[in-house]
């Protein structure tokens, strides 16, 4: 094992999809425990192919689509949530709903959130 290794690092080349994180809020009709989805925070990410360990998190999940991404921590701007939901605008999951499973800071680079998350058909 090659103890002098260490992970490339991202750049801002590598954040190009566009990525929107959704929040379900309470709608101010009449019925009770009705919600709807507002748009929390967007941002540029990097999809890439799920770890073994991302991979075990999900095992009892079932979903057509199972994706984890990078993205710059926002800090104050954007408190990510378990029940927020995200999309991406990027050919494979254009119409895809992601709902978040697990996140939390890149090991290789704490300034970035690692997220992962799950989407079923639409």
């Amino acid at each position: 094992m090659n103890k002098n290794y260490r992970p490339p690092k991202i750049s801002s080349g590598d954040l190009r999809i566009p990525v929107t994180f959704f929040r379900m809020v309470e709608n101010d009709g009449p019925f009770p425990g009705s919600k709807k989805k507002e748009k929390a925070f967007t941002t540029l990410c990097e999809v890439y192919e799920s770890s073994t360990k991302d991979l075990e998190k999900t095992s009892g999940i079932t979903g057509t689509h199972k994706i984890t991404i990078n993205f710059r921590n926002p800090h104050a701007d954007y408190h990510i949530n378990h029940s927020d939901t995200f999309e991406l605008i990027y050919g494979l999951y254009e119409n895809s709903t992601f709902k978040i499973i697990d996140f939390a800071p890149n090991s290789s680079n704490k300034e970035m959130i690692k997220v992962v998350g799950v989407a079923n058909d639409n």
